[in-house]
């Protein structure tokens, strides 16, 4: 039990929570948000799941694994049922080596203080604490934090600590000064760390060109508009969870509008990741392992590859649907 230091520097360090969205009452089933914040870049990954089985858990974590431009290094949740359970940890173990369990200490909530201040900022400023509960309104947040994947880690810049002085007083101290660098982006500072391949942050750099960070921003209010016209759970109405996991599709349809992105993955195959842009904003997301062993990371195919899995249709569909 401990926490990720403050002046980590290697990227794949992530503090891990979960944001329950149950209004005023946690009885049934509702949604919950896993976000995972990169200690030494603020590189931010959301998925929004139905209830916390290890199911959802497990896709959640294949989502945001696909999606990493670099590999987990480390995991530091809290004490949650839903992280340190054997389904899990042995899911970890075996599709990826290496990756360090740590945890918090009980009731230390400070351990987690880079996830904690997120969840204020990322997920509760635009979601509040509403009562969310159904598969159409988890697949609405899962396009919300698709697009707010893009516009935190490419165009948002952030602070990072960088110092701590103890200021005295008559031989005691009476508080710490704390001194922070200059703002950057996430995928900036991702850069300055040269853990990407050259391929990767050209490909990152071309997709950050081809969006327009103002569009982006509008499509961000209207997927926030569309996820709340829709209604909750009905009394006597199944839910299926199923329908909210990662589809596996055919191959997604061509055409000179994909740029494709290319993750390698510590455990031997690499994730090709696919992003469809039109009129400066993304509109869709695929992603694939490609399951050759010898996988170069420099492909930018994706007819060669597969099963693909759709992991959201960034466009909102019309109210109402």
């Amino acid at each position: 039990m401990e926490r990720i230091g403050w002046d980590e520097t290697e990227p794949g360090h992530f503090e891990v929570d979960t944001v329950h969205h149950s209004g005023s009452s946690a009885s049934g089933e509702y949604v919950h948000t896993l976000q995972m914040i990169d200690v030494a870049t603020g590189w931010s990954e959301r998925v929004a799941v139905l209830g916390r089985s290890y199911r959802v858990m497990q896709d959640s974590f294949l989502r945001i694994q696909l999606r990493l431009p670099f590999p987990i290094r480390e995991l530091h949740p809290d004490n949650g049922s839903e992280f340190f359970n054997d389904h899990l940890v042995a899911f970890w173990k075996e599709l990826v080596k290496g990756v360090r369990l740590s945890r918090s200490r009980p009731y230390h909530k400070n351990d987690n203080r880079f996830v904690e201040q997120k969840n204020d900022t990322l997920v509760r400023a635009y979601l509040g604490n509403e009562r969310l509960d159904t598969v159409a309104q988890t697949l609405a947040m899962n396009r919300l934090y698709n697009q707010m994947w893009l516009y935190y880690n490419l165009f948002q810049p952030v602070m990072r600590l960088c110092a701590k002085q103890p200021v005295m007083e008559d031989g005691e101290q009476v508080r710490i000064r704390r001194r922070y660098d200059e703002a950057r982006t996430p995928f900036d500072r991702l850069c300055a760390t040269n853990v990407l391949l050259p391929t990767q942050r050209t490909q990152l750099e071309q997709l950050r060109d081809r969006i327009n960070p103002r569009q982006l921003r509008q499509n961000i209010y209207d997927a926030i508009d569309q996820l709340f016209a829709l209604p909750c759970a009905q009394p006597g109405v199944t839910e299926d969870i199923f329908a909210t996991l990662m589809a596996q599709t055919g191959p997604p349809p061509s055409g000179n509008e994909w740029l494709a992105l290319t993750t390698p993955h510590p455990n031997d195959p690499c994730s090709s990741y696919l992003i469809r842009t039109h009129g400066g904003s993304a509109v869709d997301m695929w992603t694939t392992f490609r399951s050759t062993p010898s996988c170069p990371h420099t492909h930018s195919r994706y007819d060669d590859v597969g099963p693909w899995s759709r992991l959201s249709n960034l466009a909102s569909p019309p109210m109402g649907q």
